[in-house]
């Protein structure tokens, strides 16, 4: 070996190489990402339609209804079930309603007790998501605690097209009991801290309904809801709401709305002087630009908007007397006469 040294500043260094595994982690990497897509749209093809009848309380010899529903369908052309009851605890009395354009066709056999039920699309397209096949009413016939299944069957369900592709479909049967005297769903109602205010208006809801309910659905009116049973709601624009609840429990449930509840402003109207609040210093306040000791606000200016509470485009004795009345209670925060 010779005892020169090697010059190694002019070389470059080796072409980088695939290690002799590499290979081989692509490829496992390959097969996992070709089985994870094929599950997945394995997993997605499998997905069903749900048809479910729903659960029912009765008081004895009381009547209700409940909904027959097909869940997470596309394009759904007609659908076939049998719906089955215990006749010794209930009868059904009629089939109505329904999402589709033709049906219910219905053929009720209460010696047997079950209920033949069909609806179906006069033409294409045909109904995604959640559809309403029909309400089945039925009449309590047995005694206080008596419970009925309500086993659904489907027996055909069809695609909306010309070849009538079958739909497979799993079902979710429900029950109908007949509530013992003691077995009562809830009276709902519920209170507000604030009823009327300016935009944002943050709003504490009380739950004051009667029947222990477990469950509640509030919905503010404002296209939000929520299922606390004390919630707490911001308002962020102006008008009228109306607030709805649903207090509900294993016996039933119930809705209570109060019409147009929550008031909600962008301009505190009356409040003349500007200090936040509606009083009869406001009302001094206007009759003082009414005789001219104030200065008139610009009309469409808020301080115009604050005086103008009659909306008539004028400062004018009958805004002072709109506000003096709102201030013993003779008008709401809108306006218009209490108790109206």
């Amino acid at each position: 070996m010779s005892g020169k040294p090697v010059a190694i500043s002019h070389l470059s260094p080796p072409a980088t190489q695939p290690h002799a595994g590499d290979a081989g982690i692509r490829l496992t990497a390959r097969v996992l990402i070709a089985v994870l897509t094929f599950s997945l749209l394995l997993t997605a093809a499998s997905a069903q339609p749900t048809v479910t009848a729903g659960n029912l309380t009765l008081q004895q010899n009381a009547s209700g209804t409940t909904t027959i529903t097909v869940a997470d369908v596309t394009n759904l052309g007609s659908v076939w079930l049998v719906l089955r009851y215990d006749p010794a605890v209930v009868l059904a009395t009629s089939v109505d309603g329904g999402d589709f354009e033709s049906g219910p066709i219905a053929n009720i056999n209460t010696s047997g007790g079950f209920v033949a039920i069909g609806a179906y699309q006069l033409g294409e397209p045909g109904l995604d998501g959640t559809v309403a096949v029909c309400s089945v009413a039925f009449s309590g016939a047995g005694s206080a605690g008596d419970i009925s299944p309500l086993t659904v069957e489907v027996l055909e369900m069809m695609e909306a097209t010309a070849a009538g592709t079958e739909i497979p479909a799993e079902t979710v049967s429900g029950n109908v009991r007949i509530l013992s005297p003691g077995d009562t769903p809830p009276v709902p109602s519920f209170t507000a801290n604030e009823t009327a205010g300016l935009v944002p208006l943050a709003v504490r809801f009380s739950d004051t309904s009667a029947g222990t309910p477990t469950g509640w659905l509030w919905n503010f009116g404002d296209g939000a809801t929520s299922a606390v049973r004390n919630p707490e709601h911001t308002y962020t624009r102006e008008g009228n709401f109306t607030v709805t609840l649903t207090a509900s429990n294993e016996f039933g449930q119930a809705t209570h709305t109060e019409e147009r509840f929550i008031s909600v402003l962008s301009v505190l109207y009356g409040d003349a002087n500007g200090d936040g609040d509606v009083n009869q210093l406001d009302t001094l306040h206007v009759l003082r630009e009414v005789v001219d000791l104030t200065a008139k606000p610009t009309a469409g200016t808020v301080s115009f908007l604050r005086s103008d509470v009659t909306f008539n485009g004028a400062i004018d004795i009958g805004d002072a007397m709109y506000i003096a009345q709102r201030n013993v209670g003779l008008r709401n925060p809108w306006f218009g006469l209490a108790g109206t």
